[in-house]
């Protein structure tokens, strides 16, 4: 189905597993699109909340159906489901992020101001800045970038996909990502769209999936978690090698400093070096720590 206003146009596809046809919301990241409940997002998001209270003030929410997507299909059971499957979530570098050819391509228009006028005045309380009004195809809400208050780049429609897994399980109690990237990816929409639960969901998934202290420790910095900095912090304190060359390029200045410091203090000042513990790193460094959330 193409769908086109005005005089400029842009091309968007609808995603094969997050398209669905009673969803009432359309999201727009990368010329993804992204149709789906209002509900899960109202409910779980102050921040989608606000937006949505600016975009729609007290209009009720309507079922929309914006995209007829070809990927549905019947369940063991008959009942239509929309295309969310186990194996996509089990495997390791899958193929989730390539375009589905059976992918419904709509054509939409460019953004027009009075679709939405929300305030990005740094003086305000933090809001969840987006264009478009979600409520067809052609005018979705187009997630902004996070670049206002993470050093990360623009949103990508992968980091979406990889969120929209979690709110939307494929079953519950059943392992989801086994790669920590993954679980990253839920962390950066969680985080700038203060899904707390699902924020801290995934802080605990990084901690149990990842035995990388690296990955910690760039994670922690990056988001101001504190579990994460000092597990990264404890890894290469008690680590047998120091850090390489290449280890050093992906760290702080600030984090290399302190951990050759304090390896230095308490490793080698004994001839059998113990190991530090993490209430000794705290006390070391406490006012790093004690700023960043748990």
């Amino acid at each position: 189905m193409k769908i086109e206003q005005g005089t400029s146009s842009q091309m968007y596809t609808a995603d094969p597993k997050f398209t669905f046809k009673d969803g009432n919301v359309t999201f727009v990241v990368e010329g993804v699109l992204f149709t789906v409940h209002r509900h899960f997002f109202e409910r779980d998001s102050p921040c989608f909340r606000k937006l949505f209270q600016k975009t729609y003030g007290e209009t009720p929410d309507k079922p929309l159906v914006v995209v007829d997507s070809e990927t549905s299909k019947k369940g063991e059971d008959g009942i239509e489901e929309s295309g969310i499957g186990a194996d996509d979530y089990e495997v390791i570098g899958d193929s989730d992020d390539d375009e589905d050819e059976n992918a419904t391509v709509v054509q939409a228009s460019s953004y027009s101001p009075k679709a939405s006028q929300l305030s990005t005045d740094a003086n305000e309380e933090k809001s969840c800045v987006s264009r478009g009004t979600g409520t067809t195809a052609a005018d979705p809400i187009v997630l902004d970038d996070l670049k206002v208050y993470f050093n990360l780049g623009d949103l990508k429609a992968n980091e979406f996909r990889d969120f929209l897994c979690i709110l939307y399980p494929p079953r519950f109690g059943k392992t989801i990502f086994k790669d920590p990237n993954r679980w990253k990816n839920v962390l950066t929409v969680a985080s700038y769209y203060e899904f707390s639960d699902i924020r801290s969901f995934a802080i605990s998934k990084i901690q149990s999936k990842s035995s990388c202290g690296l990955f910690k420790l760039r994670v922690g910095r990056e988001f101001g978690i504190r579990s994460l900095l000092l597990a990264g912090y404890e890894y290469f304190i008690n680590r047998s090698t120091s850090m390489t060359a290449g280890e050093m390029k992906d760290l702080e200045l600030e984090d290399i400093a302190n951990i050759v410091s304090m390896r230095e203090t308490h490793r080698f000042t004994d001839n059998v070096p113990n190991p530090v513990l993490q209430a000794d790193i705290l006390s070391r460094f406490k006012e790093i720590f004690d700023d960043l959330a748990c």
